[in-house]
């Protein structure tokens, strides 16, 4: 059946809150409306998607030049699977506000399921299960109620992150060094206050960024592809995917992870995934992984929604054969030369598929 896609990258921020009433913060606002057409590079033949206008000569030469077949929605025809880029009581309620009926949307008992899998502590229990299936697999993430319990874990002499259990694109995120935890006690005091506790794991210096993307049915996990990314090494938010065939993708992390460890992280993450989500959730999986300069692998999140490795993913397709692209959001209206425009003009931010260069292929 035909989808109706909604972009929704401030859901994360609105798991957090739990309320179908959430009110998005300016930035993420305005990465939604500037991003609000990106699914149709996504979606197949006949689907829709969600949008509050576009720009018909965009559209229209976007539809030419790469064969998309998708369309704005029409507000009329409901007979299609509302597919938001993460379900929470917000995005749900963004389906319920232009007349899905009920039972085409999660009933609350799963929009709370799907909110309580999606905090980090998850993520800590599949690292905890890959490093018993993996010897090359390491973990140590642990959930933090209270200051006092931070501060202890905070005085080992070592370098950790602190992370809020629901926050992504490395937003929630703090680095912390020896001897200067008290900002980071300080802020993690709100996060605990709101969210409940905070997430506690070794720092991973000198890494590199890749994620394996899944889709949960029917309680098995299926692989559908490799994602590269880079993020600032100082505040670990997103900045960038390669956009390539896998085995160009596989060759780009080949100095930190071989094919054979690839095979068996994903022989492993089916495994683990299966018995940790199936039954309990349907949908994207992406599992963002570091690899350190010994090739060891640290899990950094579980995303249980969409995310730009599956865009990455789709956008294979209008690359040349054997190139590497990147995908990246710039800011203002300027597009460098042979950029790909995958949003409507903007004079806020763009997004945009352009060609690496073989030169920046090794992270």
């Amino acid at each position: 059946m035909k989808r109706l896609w909604l972009f929704y990258p401030e859901n994360d921020i609105a798991l957090a809150h739990g309320n179908p009433n959430f009110t998005a913060p300016a930035a993420a606002v305005a990465l939604h409306r500037a991003g609000e057409m990106l699914p149709i590079w996504m979606a197949s033949a006949g689907d829709y998607v969600l949008c509050n206008g576009v720009d018909d000569r965009w559209l229209d030469d976007i539809r030419a030049r790469y064969g998309i077949a998708a369309d704005v929605w029409n507000h009329r025809d409901y007979d299609c699977v509302p597919t938001p880029w993460g379900w929470s009581a917000a995005s749900r309620k963004v389906f319920e506000n232009i007349g899905f009926p009920y039972e085409k949307l999660p009933a609350q008992a799963e929009i709370d399921r799907y909110r309580d899998l999606s905090h980090r502590r998850t993520a800590g229990t599949l690292a905890e299960m890959l490093r018993a299936a993996l010897p090359f697999v390491d973990a140590g993430a642990e959930e933090v109620s209270d200051l006092e319990a931070l501060s202890a874990v905070l005085a080992d002499g070592k370098a950790h992150v602190v992370k809020s259990p629901w926050s992504s694109s490395g937003r929630g995120v703090h680095f912390v060094y020896p001897g200067r935890t008290g900002q980071v006690l300080r802020q993690a005091s709100g996060i605990i206050r709101r969210q409940g506790s905070v997430m506690v794991e070794p720092m991973v210096d000198d890494r590199m960024d890749f994620a394996m993307l899944y889709y949960m049915k029917d309680g098995r996990a299926v692989y559908r592809g490799l994602s590269v990314f880079h993020t600032d090494t100082s505040t670990g938010k997103y900045t960038g995917n390669l956009v390539a065939a896998r085995d160009i993708l596989a060759a780009a992390i080949s100095h930190r992870v071989g094919g054979d460890t690839l095979r068996a992280l994903d022989t492993a993450l089916i495994s683990a995934l299966e018995a940790l989500l199936g039954g309990s959730y349907e949908g994207p999986v992406g599992v963002d992984l570091m690899a350190d300069p010994d090739s060891r692998i640290h899990v950094a999140e579980m995303n249980l929604r969409y995310t730009m490795g599956f865009l990455s993913v789709a956008l294979e397709r209008v690359v040349p054969s054997g190139e590497c692209y990147i995908y990246e959001i710039i800011s203002g209206a300027h597009v460098p030369d042979e950029a790909i425009c995958l949003t409507p003009p903007s004079a806020v931010m763009r997004f945009v598929l352009r060609p690496a260069g073989w030169r920046t292929i090794v992270l």
